[in-house]
């Protein structure tokens, strides 16, 4: 895949070579490495983001606004309302996206990327 390719070339560990599928590619993508290489290197970008189509079944969104309960997400170039009730849940926010993210007291949430708007519920 042309994806692994590329994040060789920025670094990724050779493990990335047995990714031979975007649903493989995006569990990656939601790994606690992936997540950091992705963030760290903006990578993929916003144009790779867009020629996979729709990833929505993977949790992850593109050029969107979505309401999400209770799931880990990945918003790229999109907004998220969010609401956690309970679990550990991350949020991943890419090329300018931004999220509203309410949080009961059960739950717990790490957002990394770009930056959000944390509330908590009282």
């Amino acid at each position: 895949m042309k994806i692994i390719d590329e994040a060789i070339k920025l670094g990724a560990c050779s493990k990335v070579k047995n990714i031979d599928n975007l649903k493989k590619a995006v569990s990656l993508f939601f790994s606690p490495q992936g997540r950091e290489f992705c963030i760290d290197n903006n990578y993929p970008s916003l144009d790779v983001f867009r020629s996979f189509g729709d990833l929505s079944k993977y949790n992850v969104f593109v050029d969107k606004k979505v309401s999400i309960i209770n799931k880990d997400v990945a918003l790229v170039n999109s907004h998220g309302e969010l609401k956690f009730t309970e679990g550990y849940h991350f949020v991943i926010l890419m090329h300018g996206a931004t999220a509203t993210i309410e949080v009961n007291e059960i739950a717990t949430v790490t957002v990394e990327g770009e930056g959000g708007n944390i509330c908590r519920e009282k």
